[in-house]
């Protein structure tokens, strides 16, 4: 307790301060442990009429609030750093809070920063494009895979039907010729289907080879797969060529002094016929001559043909079938026909283009009406 005969003792204050440490509830000595002079006080309290002893239990209340808002700030600094530090060490730098982005304490939990938000649209925009771009390849893809979008022929919601029509004609076909190798059909159908569904546009080539006894039997089934590649490829009629009717056009060239090396008469007379029928049937393909044979290079090319959308139809008689496959006697054959006319870098890519689907007819005891 301080009385007011003792509020004259000066007091002094250390000096640098002391750590404060609670008030207690009753003091006998006129000096403050905190070193604070109380002279001000006991006066003010002795001016007012207020007793000096309860004008030093307010400044002992008063200066312990004080102290608990000291401790209190404190506290909340120190839990402050405590969470920087915690991001710090952690290795990740601590969040900036901005106004509007802290969590609202009443749901008790974090808010939604802006690079949350730029991660779940980011998220949203791969989503729609995964989704979007399986849907443009489902839209323009068939059975087997490849892009079906090719103007000038028919669109895919029409696919179906051509593909169906071609199977029922291909099928039609098979009854007729029984005696035929059983994969002769699935490499005709595939081949046909092929020039309509591959981009960019390539053509496909069959080289036929036969014997003397089965002749008639591959131009009645020449045809009749023509008819089916023209109908599949939305034309009305196929181009039929006979070999020796281009062996008499070049010798009849020769006789008129022109270029043996001149062949662009082939490519401009049946590029355009081939560019409306979508077919073309070329019988009898040893008689014709190398130079002549020199243009097929460029209407069977895979990679830069003149005409992308064309199935091409060569028949090859063969002194005999043998065991070796198809290929390999084709190749040797037209070699010996063309040695003498073509030299080797010219021959080989040319043959490497003709007889890629080179395939036997036999001959059939009965041919149907149709090729009377």
């Amino acid at each position: 307790m301080i009385s007011a005969d003792e509020s004259d003792e000066e007091i002094t204050v250390p000096w640098p301060p002391q750590p404060r440490r609670p008030l207690r509830p009753a003091m006998s000595s006129s000096a403050s442990p905190h070193g604070y002079n109380l002279r001000r006080s006991s006066r003010r309290s002795s001016e007012s009429g207020v007793p000096a002893e309860d004008a030093a239990d307010d400044d002992a209340r008063s200066q312990s609030d004080l102290d608990d808002s000291e401790d209190e700030s404190r506290g909340l600094q120190r839990g402050e750093t405590a969470r920087r530090n915690s991001g710090r060490f952690s290795g990740r730098r601590p969040e900036k809070e901005t106004p509007g982005k802290k969590g609202d304490c009443n749901d008790g939990g974090a808010g939604t920063t802006s690079s949350d938000v730029g991660l779940l649209a980011v998220a949203v925009g791969i989503f729609i494009a995964v989704c979007f771009g399986l849907g443009l390849y489902v839209s323009n893809t068939g059975d087997d895979g490849d892009v079906t979008n090719l103007p000038g022929i028919h669109t895919h919601l029409e696919d179906n039907v051509f593909e169906k029509y071609l199977k029922d004609q291909i099928r039609a076909v098979k009854k007729h010729y029984p005696t035929q190798r059983k994969d002769l059909w699935p490499e005709l159908l595939a081949g046909i289907k092929r020039v309509a569904r591959v981009v960019p546009p390539q053509p496909t080539t069959f080289l036929l080879l036969h014997t003397g006894e089965a002749e008639d039997t591959l131009r009645c089934l020449a045809r009749e797969v023509a008819r089916a590649a023209t109908g599949f490829l939305n034309a009305s009629q196929f181009v039929a060529v006979d070999g020796e009717r281009l062996r008499e056009i070049h010798e009849r060239n020769l006789r008129a002094s022109k270029e043996p090396e001149d062949n662009g008469w082939f490519v401009e007379m049946y590029r355009p016929l081939v560019e409306r029928d979508r077919a073309m049937i070329l019988y009898d393909l040893e008689k014709v001559p190398g130079m002549v044979a020199q243009a097929l290079h460029s209407f069977c090319d895979e990679v830069s043909p003149l005409v992308g959308q064309a199935v091409y139809l060569f028949t090859l008689r063969v002194p005999e079938y043998s065991s070796l496959r198809a290929v390999r006697v084709a190749e040797d054959l037209l070699n010996d026909l063309w040695s003498g006319e073509l030299s080797d870098d010219v021959r080989a890519p040319l043959l490497t283009r003709i007889t890629g689907g080179a395939v036997y007819v036999l001959p059939e005891p009965e041919l149907p009406r149709s090729c009377s």
